[in-house]
């Protein structure tokens, strides 16, 4: 999906219908450029419960909560929020969870500290998403 508005004329959503070998279906809609309310929910639906993973807030990283019900109680699990050093809150709060993949890359380049992600796993990512655009 494109928005007219988007810098670069760049893909801004997705939608799709998926169809799994056990009979599973799912949808997925992801639009970047909506400027309503956002809602991040994904779920999965069971003959014996579901799993929710929701965020309800503003943020876009943090707000997170997974919710289990097998039928039985439904258990509200929230992750903690990791913090590698100090930051802004003014800040783009995707660099509190970006910085620990930076600061690997950099001992890497200064140090030649092997680590994982690497460009080998970088290159498939981006085969993948070709991949992926083939059938669109």
């Amino acid at each position: 999906m494109y928005y007219e508005k988007s810098i670069n004329n760049s893909e801004t959503g997705i939608q799709m219908d998926l169809f799994f070998e056990n009979g599973c279906e799912g949808k997925i809609n992801l639009d970047i450029s909506y400027t309503g309310k956002q809602n991040h929910v994904l779920e999965f639906v069971g003959e014996e419960g579901s799993v929710i993973l929701e965020n309800n807030t503003a943020k876009i990283i943090d707000g997170f909560e997974l919710l289990v019900n097998n039928l039985r109680k439904i258990q509200n699990h929230v992750p903690k929020i990791l913090m590698y050093g100090k930051f802004d809150e003014s800040e783009d709060p995707r660099i509190k969870n970006i910085y620990p993949l930076g600061r690997r890359f950099i001992d890497w380049c200064n140090n030649g500290i092997k680590t994982k992600p690497d460009f080998k796993d970088g290159l498939r990512v981006q085969e993948l998403i070709e991949k992926t655009r083939e059938f669109v």
